[in-house]
């Protein structure tokens, strides 16, 4: 007997086993959801209270229903009323009309509509369309009295208007309402009335409200006509005492209190004619009867107002909580960003407006000081470009950063113009001899006046060593002949310009013009020495570089833009490109040279770059290479590759060495402070911009010592603290996903596909494998 019940068992078991589980998954999507099934409520309650209670009246087919008595009390009659329907001569003809009618509005009322909104989709004339839609939507607002009205209007025998339009044109009047040929199965016959002296009585028991009231039917004079005879006799006297009263009464209807025995009813009475003969009718009840329902309505009224009120005050705060959070959010975000909050304030948003004013006077500051600032960056940027520094920059790029100065940089003619004051060591002279900074400055704002004067696109660089550059361009349509005449005018007026007035000799040498802004720099070096060639006696000069180094078309044979770029991937520490240049500087010696002389020569020259580099990084090549001679051991190598070898190995290798060694000591604490600010910050959305600023760095620097610390690069170490974080919350709390989301700084949705990238689960499934 157990063991036939052993399955039993286990199957009721399992099913107990589901059925719970069932429960406890419907338990934690309600409880996930509970703001949504709160803002559903209303809803719900509205359809339950206004659309399901009402159902509740349709058990007054099965009752003899009195409006007076109400449902409850109201006698139950069972099935009386479909049987009297069903057995009614007219049942079938009633059917037979209603499926009919509910047919032809199925055949043509259902498609009709439809049909005619596609017609007005296709409708081009948005006024014709507007039109149509309003006189067919029309009809809808005049009700079915109306629309009998206007059909009897239109339609009757005596005064309808077709009527009236038939006999104008010749014809008889239709009788169109009464003819029964126009209409469909109409039954014609004559009304019989009988009076039926047990209804008449139930009915004056229906207009009785309560068994203490009366209700009866008098004739004119008085005399008694219809009564309930199960009248007990406390009934009687007050139905004897209120038929003296309405007697009394001049009105053939109204209504009016009446005090009997310490009870205050209230009478209603009435006449009408039935027979020919003037009939009043007379209910009366108690006060108290007939407000006992207003009290109930009015408690119920009461006490859903109230149910209301709690509900909209539970939405309104969790609605104002959640419209909140984004403020709060933001004033902790303004408070972190800037600790000191500075004096108290009103409300959040007080405190928020108060930190926007602050910021927008900060921002006009801000652009105050930057357009104060803005020659002096022009300027800066000038000098660098002039001297070489923008190297790194790409054409293009070179010709933006013009752009943003006000520089016109497409098809333009370049050219660079180098001013020299000499002769402070004459005894008539009035300047001394450390006015070098006072007459540059001087120079330069009289050329600065002359090329405004002029309305010529130049810039003025001041070197502060007595010697002032001007670069200019000119529109690549103007021939190279007048440009140079230009500049020559130019020059000439200024060079006798700065010497009159500064009462010193002055030399202005005139360099080549280009089209290409990479060439700018290369240009100085030129200007400086063929500035040289003054001549002493002199007090105005202008020299041509062209005439002095005449221009050949011979190119010289030497990598010199390699060479720049090896040398600045050194100074960058790019050591691997550094390499890269090494290869490409020896191969095209090779192409180039032809002979190993000149190959020595030009890696020698090479060396000799290098070396200097290294200096100028803070390096000393006797140190860092133990004190080899690295130029005689390079003099010994013959083959290409070999002197590729010895650059990288020799070289660019133990100097990488010794560069990372150094960057790492000094990078390994300020990597331990960003690790410990972003273990504690992690969830305020830090950027690597941000702590970079913070730590008086710039954001590659930082990324790449990052890197070559931790061994991974910046975002993700953050996402990794932010989902060890989640893991955390995830194991030893409570809080919902979108939480902890919020919690480690990130959107729900991409917490979810990050999480789930890195763990191979979502954060879900990982709560529950923690606590299984």
């Amino acid at each position: 007997m157990a063991s036939s019940l052993e399955p039993i068992t286990k199957q009721t078991t399992s099913v107990t086993r589901a059925r719970s589980h069932r429960l406890r998954q419907m338990g934690k999507i309600l409880m996930r959801d509970n703001f949504l099934y709160v803002l559903a409520l209303p809803g719900l309650l509205y359809f339950l209270i206004f659309k399901y209670v009402p159902m509740w009246g349709i058990i007054i087919s099965f009752q003899n229903y009195s409006p007076y008595q109400g449902v409850l009390a109201s006698p139950w009659v069972g099935l009386e009323h479909f049987r009297r329907f069903f057995s009614n001569p007219d049942f079938f003809m009633l059917f037979r009309n209603t499926l009919a009618i509910n047919t032809l509005s199925l055949i043509f009322f259902f498609p009709l509509p439809i049909l005619l909104s596609l017609m007005l989709n296709e409708v081009r004339q948005q006024a014709y369309k507007k039109i149509v839609q309003s006189i067919v939507y029309l009809p809808h607002f005049l009700s079915w009295v109306i629309i009998v009205g206007i059909t009897f209007i239109l339609f009757s025998t005596g005064d309808g208007a077709v009527n009236q339009m038939l006999v104008s044109l010749g014809f008889e009047k239709i009788d169109f309402l009464t003819n029964k040929n126009y209409f469909w199965a109409m039954p014609y016959g004559a009304l019989i009335f009988y009076l039926d002296q047990s209804k008449l009585v139930q009915m004056v028991e229906g207009m009785s409200v309560d068994n203490e009231g009366a209700s009866f039917l008098m004739g004119k004079d008085g005399s008694l006509l219809v009564s309930p005879s199960s009248l007990n006799r406390k009934n009687a006297e007050l139905e004897l005492a209120v038929q003296e009263s309405v007697m009394q009464r001049k009105e053939e209807t109204g209504s009016y209190l009446f005090q009997w025995k310490d009870k205050s009813y209230l009478i209603s009475y009435g006449e009408y004619s039935r027979l020919g003969e003037p009939w009043r009718y007379v209910t009366t009840m108690q006060l108290s009867q007939l407000t006992a329902p207003i009290v109930i309505i009015s408690r119920i009224i009461l006490g859903m107002g109230a149910v209301g009120l709690i509900v909209a005050c539970l939405l309104s705060w969790m609605a104002s909580h959640r419209l909140y959070r984004p403020i709060r959010r933001l004033v902790r975000l303004v408070k972190m960003q800037k600790p000191d909050p500075g004096p108290e304030v009103g409300d959040e948003l007080d405190y928020i407006a108060n930190q926007w004013t602050h910021l927008s006077e900060e921002r006009k500051a801000l652009e105050t000081k930057l357009k104060q600032a803005y020659p002096s960056l022009r300027a800066a940027f000038m000098m660098q470009l002039v001297q070489g520094h923008v190297y790194s920059l790409k054409e293009p790029e070179i010709r933006a950063r013009l752009q943003t100065f006000g520089w016109s940089s497409e098809s333009q003619w370049f050219g660079l113009m180098l001013a020299r004051v000499t002769g402070m060591s004459k005894a008539d002279n009035r300047f001394m001899e450390n006015d070098e900074y006072l007459i540059s400055f001087a120079a330069a704002n009289i050329a600065q006046e002359m090329v405004r004067i002029r309305g010529i696109q130049a810039e003025i660089i001041n070197f502060h060593d007595l010697t002032v550059g001007i670069l200019l361009s000119y529109p690549s349509e103007t021939r190279k002949m007048h440009v140079k005449e230009e500049l020559f005018s130019l020059a000439e007026d200024l060079v006798r310009t700065i010497s009159s007035l500064l009462k010193m000799q002055t030399t202005i040498c005139i360099g080549r013009l280009t089209t290409e802004i990479k060439d700018i720099p290369d240009m100085l070096p030129f200007l400086q020495n063929a500035i040289l060639y003054r001549d002493l006696k002199e007090q105005c000069q202008v020299l041509d570089l062209e005439e002095i180094l005449p221009y050949t078309p011979q190119e010289v044979h030497y990598p010199f833009a390699l060479e720049k770029e090896l040398l600045q991937a050194l100074r960058m520490g790019q050591c691997e490109q550094a390499m890269q240049r090494i290869e490409a500087i020896i191969s095209e010696l090779v192409v180039h040279s032809g002979n190993e002389k000149l190959l020595k020569e030009g890696v020698m020259q090479v060396l000799g770059s290098i070396m200097h580099t290294l200096l100028e990084t803070g390096y000393q090549p006797h140190q860092l290479y133990e004190g080899d001679n690295l130029f005689e051991q390079l003099s010994q190598i013959r083959e290409p590759e070999q002197i590729v070898r010895f650059f990288q190995q020799k070289i660019i290798l133990p100097y990488a060495q010794k560069l990372s060694e150094d960057q790492t000591a000094r990078a390994k604490p300020l990597i331990e402070q960003v690790t410990a600010m972003l273990k504690d910050q992690f969830a305020a959305g830090i950027s690597l911009e941000a702590c970079a600023h913070h730590f008086n760095t710039t954001p590659y620097t930082l990324s790449r010592l990052f890197k070559q610390v931790t061994g991974m690069n910046f975002i993700d170490y953050v996402t990794a603290l932010r989902i060890e974080k989640a893991k955390e919350l995830l194991s030893d709390s409570d809080m919902k996903v979108n939480e902890i989301a919020e919690q480690v700084g990130l959107q729900p949705s991409y917490f979810i596909r990050l999480f789930k990238r890195f763990e191979q689960i979502t954060p879900g499934q990982y709560r529950e494998k923690v606590m299984k």
